[in-house]
């Protein structure tokens, strides 16, 4: 049987997974896992990488490795798969992870940006003909990927949706990026946290506890959500604007807080975006939207409209 590893990048951990190359489901339930630290070497990197790919491979020693694909948040040039920028591990700048993994194996290897894997798993069933469909990762960076027909959408020199990155403020707080005023820097964790930890006057707490509290009644942390809503609006109805998508999915992390602030979200869409294109617009938080990871990015492999993802 032949099967594919697939390896994600984020959060803070790097995780590993065989799924079976004919179906995309996973060959069994464990998942290897490493963690990772702002301040990891990019050899660092490369080390806990095939680390998890040997432990994988170990498990399905009688099976046939098909390919390897990475999935994280990352800008990676279309013509030779160099990693421009890398959001969450900046020691991957400038560098060919995918390069330099495959000197060591001799399948297909992979790079896939995390936010349009999920939005490739999400579509899989959906005919190609519908309207664009916009995806939407929200966790401690904010990205996005957009379809059309089926196809990512290209810049000039990469896969290009970076909706973290809409200003939503000139001089405003400062992204992760570097820059100013970016949707991330209003809705992504660290904003939260920061937001919280201002509004009670309180130590800073990890999001998680956050959402938390929002669930257990707090008003003061459903009151940062609702605020994160009325900021997801401004950016996302600026999309809606511009693309008309017929469908929008929200995934990671924070979509758990999504009760609490989808109806700022809603509400404020329309100060936003026009009333036509909000029409039959659906807009949902994906159900299981990390496992949808596991397989969106494999599904590179196999289709020819996304072969600028892979070395072969």
């Amino acid at each position: 049987m032949r099967y594919y590893i697939s390896i994600q990048l984020l959060e803070g951990r790097i995780q590993a997974a065989a799924l079976c190359a004919d179906t995309l489901h996973p060959m069994r339930e464990r998942v290897f896992e490493e963690v990772f630290g702002q301040q990891c070497s990019y050899s660092h990197i490369q080390v806990k990488v095939k680390k998890l790919i040997s432990q994988v491979r170990h498990q399905h020693e009688q099976e046939e490795l098909a390919g390897i694909s990475l999935s994280l948040h990352a800008i990676v040039e279309d013509k030779d798969l160099t990693i421009r920028r890398a959001f969450e591990l900046p020691c991957l700048d400038a560098h060919n992870l995918v390069r330099d993994l495959g000197a060591d194996y001799s399948c297909p290897i992979a790079i896939v940006p995390i936010a349009l894997a999920f939005a490739l798993h999400e579509t899989a069933s959906f005919p190609k003909r519908l309207s664009p469909f916009l995806a939407v990762y929200l966790g401690q960076v904010v990205d996005g990927a957009l379809l059309l027909k089926g196809r990512p959408l290209r810049g000039h020199i990469s896969y290009s949706c970076n909706v973290g990155h809409i200003n939503l403020q000139a001089h405003g707080p400062v992204c992760g990026c570097g820059k100013s005023g970016c949707l991330e820097a209003f809705t992504g964790s660290l904003a939260i946290v920061r937001r919280y930890s201002a509004l009670t006057n309180t130590p800073p707490l990890p999001v998680a506890d956050i959402m938390a509290k929002a669930e257990a009644g707090e008003q003061a942390a459903r009151q940062v959500f609702a605020d994160t809503g009325r900021y997801l609006a401004q950016g996302v109805g600026s999309l809606i604007n511009v693309l008309s998508p017929g469908r929008i999915a929200l995934a990671g992390p924070l979509t758990r807080a999504y009760p609490f602030f989808k109806p700022a979200m809603t509400e404020e869409l329309q100060l936003y975006a026009f009333a036509a294109f909000l029409q039959g617009l659906s807009i949902y938080a994906a159900p299981a939207w990390n496992k949808g990871l596991v397989s969106g990015c494999c599904r590179v492999f196999g289709n020819k409209d996304l072969e600028q993802f892979i070395l072969f």
